[in-house]
């Protein structure tokens, strides 16, 4: 096989193992004389930069010498302080711009939202005529059984929704004032017996009576008795004794059979809660 390899491979294309050490030789010596060259150019860059930085850091120390000499470090301290203040004002009218925005267009949904409810309410107001009415005769007949005199009870749609105005005439006094809190609230105990969680009771103090004509007191009193007593309800008013105006009551009204509690500041024990004051 050797033999004939040496007829198909002619010597000028055979290649001993010297000769291939030899070839391997001298691309390893190139190489080292090129890795040589690169590593002095490397070397000399170096070189020519770390005095190029020498050189540029020894001009920054000199020019901020100047700065400092001159006092323009603080000026740009002082110009940088005045922009981030001025960068918050600008921020802060910024948000103060988007806040208006916003509360204009809230405004005008508020506009549109009120023309609605308005709406709503009207209706509401119609369809109510009923209930409202009976509110109006019966409040007129608590002032004209307090007074001789009819009140008025007025119901009426504004820009804010319903508004009440209530009236008796011969009003300014604190007496009457008290009189008509009196008398539109035996109405409303009165219409809402006609609601399913309906109020059973009405609560008054005391000062409900202060600066009011015995007479009127004596005679809301006697009112308000035969009308709880009628719709099955209760009333529950606090009086000082010298505030019950026995004299003006009716000969068959009797007060003391309503009376369910006297307190009296003798006795520890008959005062409120036990406590004396």
């Amino acid at each position: 096989i050797y033999r004939e390899s040496g007829l198909v491979f002619p010597n000028a294309v055979r290649r001993t193992l010297s000769e291939a050490n030899q070839f391997h030789e001298r691309i390893i010596r190139n190489r080292r004389a090129f890795l040589e060259t690169e590593i002095e150019r490397l070397e000399r860059d170096i070189e020519h930069r770390e005095e190029q930085i020498k050189s540029l850091t020894e001009t920054r120390a000199s020019s901020l010498e100047i700065l400092q000499t001159h006092g323009a470090i603080q000026e740009m301290t002082k110009l940088q302080e005045q922009n981030v203040e001025l960068r918050g004002r600008l921020d802060r009218v910024r948000a103060k711009i988007q806040e208006i925005k916003e509360l204009n267009s809230r405004k005008r949904d508020l506009r549109v939202s009120k023309t609605v409810l308005a709406k709503i309410a009207e209706h509401d107001y119609d369809e109510r005529q009923e209930g409202w009415s009976k509110a109006v005769l019966l409040f007129n007949d608590h002032s004209r059984a307090l007074y001789n005199l009819p009140g008025k009870l007025v119901i009426d749609i504004g820009d804010s929704g319903y508004k009440y105005q209530v009236e008796i005439d011969r009003s300014g006094s604190e007496g009457i004032g008290k009189m008509k809190i009196f008398c539109f609230d035996l109405m409303l105990l009165q219409i809402s017996q006609k609601e399913s969680k309906r109020i059973d009771f009405l609560v008054h103090d005391s000062v409900i009576q202060d600066g009011v004509d015995s007479r009127q007191t004596a005679l809301a009193l006697e009112r308000v008795s035969r009308i709880t007593q009628d719709a099955g309800t209760q009333y529950i008013c606090t009086l000082n004794s010298d505030m019950i105006p026995k004299s003006d009551f009716s000969s068959g009204f009797n007060y003391k059979k309503y009376v369910r509690l006297e307190l009296t500041d003798r006795t520890q024990s008959g005062s409120l809660l036990g406590i004396k004051f």
